[in-house]
């Protein structure tokens, strides 16, 4: 553990938060745990949350057949609560009704088989944060400037929480734009710090007196980092490129082609193309079925019959 005078005046670099590997490193381990807990309770108002565990954070539906599916970090609290918390790099088909299947799949596992169940449900909670426009998500209508959505199911005229609804934490890291010295809540610290700690030559100096982000620097600092962490972050970072740059690739490609066509219908099966032509590229370079699956929105299935 690093003493506070080292952790206030060293000369650091940080991982890129954004990065699967730092991303979890930093919210989804249990020495790191304080990080999360100093999160979740800067979103949630409503909650005292005072310690979280890590259950597996690959999901599976009730049959063995069911649909799995692989979240960023999952933990609970003292009080039995859900949360799942996600870094969303890529843009992606259906992405909001893909977060609320990923919600389901948490509240399904307590009814586990062969145990009674009274349909008693926790509060269950998905922050999510957005490495891309918000405005570029299906179905979500945004102003100018707008990098933070919450949902929650609440009745129309007395907006009662719906009991047993999950509530939904969008938070937008391109579309946020203030400077430092601009900061004004918790929340708004916590995105700074995901879009700009990677450029980081040292903790700024209004998070240095705060508590609060202590966890977070330690945990990202890659003057911390084994060997092998730093192995492990720099394959994820190349990986993370290597998608990125067969999506561009792929999108240009597609995109070209919509505009060539240029009616509606061309458009929706440009649309398409764009992410078929994705999954190609990426099949040449040998990411494996399920990782496609999820970049892209396709099925397996569909991803397999691209192989032929």
């Amino acid at each position: 553990m690093l003493n506070s005078k080292e952790f206030l005046f060293s000369d650091w670099k940080f991982a890129d938060p954004s990065v699967d590997y730092a991303f979890k490193r930093i919210f989804g381990t249990e020495k790191y745990k304080d990080a999360t807990i100093r999160l979740l309770n800067s979103l949630i108002t409503d909650r005292k949350i005072v310690d979280v565990s890590y259950p597996n954070t690959e999901i599976i539906g009730p049959t063995g057949s069911s649909r799995k599916s692989a979240i960023d970090v999952l933990c609970e609290d003292q009080d039995g609560a859900k949360f799942i918390v996600e870094m969303q790099n890529a843009e992606q088909s259906h992405f909001m009704e893909r977060t609320v299947f990923y919600a389901s799949k948490v509240i399904s596992m307590l009814a586990e088989p062969g145990r009674e169940y009274d349909y008693s449900i926790p509060p269950s909670y998905v922050i999510a944060f957005i490495n891309f426009k918000l405005g570029r998500i299906e179905g979500c209508n945004v102003d100018e400037g707008q990098y933070f959505l919450h949902y929650v199911t609440r009745e129309d005229l007395l907006k009662g929480k719906l009991p047993g609804s999950t509530e939904y934490f969008f938070l937008g890291i391109d579309d946020f734009d203030k400077n430092e010295d601009e900061l004004e809540t918790y929340p708004e610290k916590w995105l700074y710090l995901l879009k700009h700690s990677k450029s980081f030559s040292g903790i700024p100096v209004s998070y240095k007196a705060d508590e609060t982000f202590r966890t977070y620097f330690e945990a990202c600092a890659r003057a911390g980092f084994s060997k092998d962490e730093e192995t492990r972050y720099t394959n994820a970072m190349m990986n993370e490129w290597d998608i990125a740059n067969s999506k561009r690739e792929a999108c240009e490609r597609a995109e070209a082609k919509g505009r060539a066509e240029g009616e509606a219908k061309g458009k929706t099966e440009g649309a398409a193309e764009k992410q078929s032509e994705i999954a190609k590229a990426m099949l040449q370079k040998n990411f494996p079925i399920d990782v496609i699956a999820s970049v892209t929105g396709l099925s397996e299935k569909q991803v397999k019959d691209l192989q032929d």
